[in-house]
Order: structure tokens, then C-alpha cells, then sequence
């Protein structure tokens, strides 16, 4: 494929999410903005009731930090009119992303009968939600929106010492299944984020690395990006 070739075809998949539907349903390509995580190839629309990406949204915006603030405020929003009624949601409790969740019987919740997903790419504002939040979502928004992110870390670490522990750094926990669950499993992808963005908020030290990455900075000189960090000398 030549370059000319590569750059009508990037053009026209931006073209299509310009245009595409952003009402938010089944047969849409996302919601006032941001894009599902998996489109089918045929159609770009949602496939497999999946969540919304501020990753891959963030891909096709220039402002990727602008995106993920507002994409963290999205989910506090979600968990403080919490419409399906869990248990524990609320202003600093939120979290909704992919990881373990409960296989526990159904019980009734608000008046319905509701399902345990086990592992499932959960998110807002249309689910799946099934009551389990991920601590480690919660501490990756940390760079993005300290002065809500800060506030939900200490509630999960004044759960309760081993408990609250837990919550923070498993794969998910859920308030709303009898007796409280939380994952036995601390996945290293988990671990990761909350190492490397507490190491960010603190330092900034993931950011200062990145702009100072010539290979980075040429790639995206060369796709046509300008302004910003880029327009200042890279960090020593």
C-alpha cells in the first residue's frame, strides 16, 4: 500500500466516525462522542453489548487528557443516580470497567430479578451493570480528575483494613451480592495502572518519558498533530 493509499483510507474511517450515529444504542457507533470499544467490520456498529472506550475514543481526538477527565466525571455521574439501584454506588463510589465480577444466583433487586456476569466488560451509561465496580479504574483516573479520584481512593481504603485493601487493587469487588464479594484475583494489568498512575500524579515522571520520546514525537509531527506539549522543547 502506498502512503497516499494509507492516508485516503485513514481519511475515510475518520469520516465515518465524524458522521457516524452517537445516539447511544445497539445499532449506534457510540455516545455523544465517545466510541464503543468493539464495532462490527461490516457496519461499524456495537458489537457484544460492549462498554465505551475513552482509550479508543482518545485515539481519534487531539485532546486525550480533555477526554478522559470528562469520561471520569461520566462514570461519578452514572454511580451517583445509580438507576438500577446497588448497593454502595454513589459520589465516591464508582468505577464501572472490564474485569472478575460475582457468578452468584440471581436476586431480586429495585423490583427485578438481577444477573451476576462474572467477568464482563462493564460500563456506563448503558452496562452491562450488574453492581461490580474495579478499584484500579478508580486509581487510573487518578492523573485525569484528582479532586474526584483522591475522594473515592480513601472511601475504598476506609472499608475496612484487609477488606478495603482488597477492594483497591482487585479485579472488582460488588456490594450488592449477599454478604459482599470481592475478587480473589489482583491481575497484573490492574497492578500496572496503579502503579504507574500513582507514580504520574506524583511525578508526572510517565508523561515527562513520552514527551520525550524523539520516535513519538516524529510519528506524531508526521501525522499532522501540532500544538500542545509538542510545540515545546522535549524534557531533559
Amino acid at each position: 500500500m502506498t502512503r497516499a493509499d494509507a492516508l485516503q483510507r485513514s481519511l475515510a474511517a475518520l469520516r465515518f466516525f465524524r458522521d457516524s450515529d452517537q445516539r447511544g444504542t445497539p445499532e449506534s457507533t457510540g455516545y455523544r462522542g465517545f466510541y464503543f470499544h468493539f464495532l462490527h467490520l461490516d457496519r461499524g456498529t456495537r458489537a457484544w453489548r460492549c462498554e465505551l472506550s475513552l482509550i479508543d475514543t482518545a485515539l481519534l481526538y487531539c485532546d486525550y487528557f480533555e477526554n478522559s477527565r470528562r469520561a471520569t466525571y461520566v462514570q461519578r455521574a452514572y454511580a451517583i443516580q445509580n438507576p438500577r439501584g446497588f448497593v454502595g454506588y454513589g459520589e465516591d463510589t464508582w468505577g464501572l470497567s472490564a474485569g472478575d465480577g460475582p457468578r452468584a444466583p440471581r436476586q431480586r433487586i429495585a423490583g427485578r430479578r438481577q444477573s451476576f456476569y462474572g467477568y464482563a466488560a462493564r460500563g456506563v451509561p448503558y452496562g452491562p451493570d450488574d453492581g461490580t465496580l474495579a478499584g484500579p479504574s478508580v486509581v487510573a483516573s487518578l492523573v485525569f480528575a484528582p479532586e474526584i479520584a483522591l475522594p473515592a481512593i480513601r472511601r475504598l481504603l476506609t472499608r475496612g483494613s484487609a477488606i478495603g485493601d482488597r477492594a483497591a487493587r482487585a479485579s472488582g469487588f460488588n456490594d450488592t451480592v449477599h454478604g459482599g464479594w470481592v475478587s480473589a484475583g489482583t491481575f497484573g494489568l490492574d497492578q500496572g495502572l496503579i502503579v504507574l498512575m500513582i507514580e504520574n500524579f506524583r511525578t508526572g515522571l510517565l508523561w515527562r518519558l513520552l514527551r520525550g520520546s524523539a520516535p513519538i514525537r516524529t510519528g506524531l509531527h508526521r501525522a499532522g498533530f501540532r500544538g500542545g506539549w509538542l510545540a515545546e522543547d522535549a524534557p531533559r
